[in-house]
């Protein structure tokens, strides 16, 4: 069995919807909060896993641990971008240089994470969830990493799954969007 994550970053032009750019890479970086959820999942017992802020959070077995579907106007989770050229390492907690939502300088408005409905073709299994994000800061921001953060608990607590880096960048010009894309998938 293989469990794989492919990213697409998908950009265009915010007036027209013209496509500019379509990039896709296989991710790579499911980062240590992934298994501690996955674990904890699996053996129905509360664990102490590390948030996005640093803290040591205990998430009980019963939580709603892996959801990512964040609301419109939030980047302190769901699907996420960032600034930041760090190799990715196993114990990362959050991304480098996260971008802020916003139309400030450096900030991105981000849009509503949204899923797929899972669909099998073949043995293989897969979802796709997908985020925007508008550029109208008025300069170019370049996307070099990009993640996940769930959200767990009622509390709410936020924790990084997923960080991948951007082979020699993204960028997005003002008035351009850009989609970010996780495809997950399980083949037999």
């Amino acid at each position: 069995m293989k469990i794989r994550a492919w990213v697409t970053l998908t950009l265009r032009d915010t007036k027209s919807g013209k496509v500019l750019s379509r990039r896709r890479f296989r991710s790579h970086s499911y980062v240590i909060a992934f298994l501690d959820i996955l674990y904890e999942q699996f053996i129905g017992v509360a664990q102490s896993i590390t948030d996005t802020g640093g803290t040591s959070r205990s998430v009980s077995a019963h939580a709603n641990s892996f959801s990512s579907k964040a609301p419109a106007s939030t980047s302190v989770w769901g699907l996420v971008v960032g600034t930041g050229t760090t190799a990715v390492a196993l114990t990362d907690t959050k991304l480098v240089t996260q971008i802020a939502h916003g139309t400030g300088a450096g900030q991105l408005s981000h849009g509503l994470v949204e899923y797929l409905v899972p669909s099998t073709s073949g043995t293989t299994r897969k979802f796709i969830l997908t985020r925007s994000f508008v550029n109208v800061s008025g300069s170019t921001i370049t996307i070099q990493e990009c993640g996940s953060y769930s959200c767990a608990t009622a509390t709410p607590y936020y924790f990084c799954t997923v960080r991948d880096l951007v082979s020699g960048g993204q960028a997005v010009l003002n008035g351009q969007t850009l989609a970010l894309q996780y495809t997950i998938s399980v083949t037999v």
